[in-house]
């Protein structure tokens, strides 16, 4: 006599089991395939260094744009402490404009020789902080008096 196996109830039927995986076996194999072909053809790409320099004076520029609008807009909505002086206002004003024009000059730079594009940023950044740190503080020479 011949015993037939009885399938045990939760268990699925063998035929499905290699229907599943004969699928993630063939998608598998297809991710394989695309790996290995990418890993084997040579994609060249813009330059990394380049566009990097790009985006960080890109990053710079917006940056400096907005401290502009907001410095201008605490200025004329009388935002800033009455007890600065005018010229240290006005002094402070025409600190942003260049900055602009460093960072835009900067970006034009960074196509063709990103190195000094590099250059013209950190430029912008020390002519930025050293007109800043010269200019008199606030109670400077009142705070020293008491």
């Amino acid at each position: 006599m011949i015993r037939r196996r009885t399938k045990k109830p939760g268990i699925p039927d063998d035929n499905l089991l290699r229907r599943a995986t004969s699928r993630m076996d063939a998608f598998s194999d297809g991710v394989f395939a695309i790996a290995i072909t990418i890993l084997v053809l040579e994609i060249a790409g813009p330059e990394p260094e380049r566009v990097a320099v790009m985006f960080y004076g890109l990053v710079l520029l917006l940056m400096s744009l907005l401290i502009a609008v907001m410095w201008r807009y605490a200025v004329r909505a009388n935002l800033v402490d009455r007890d600065i002086p005018d010229e240290q206002v006005h002094a402070a004003t025409k600190l942003l404009a260049p900055s602009l024009g460093f960072y835009v000059v900067a970006l034009a730079v960074a196509y063709f020789r990103p190195e000094v594009a590099v250059l013209i940023m950190l430029l912008a950044a020390v002519l930025f902080w050293i007109p800043a740190a010269v200019l008199p503080r606030r109670g400077g020479a009142e705070a020293t008096a008491d």
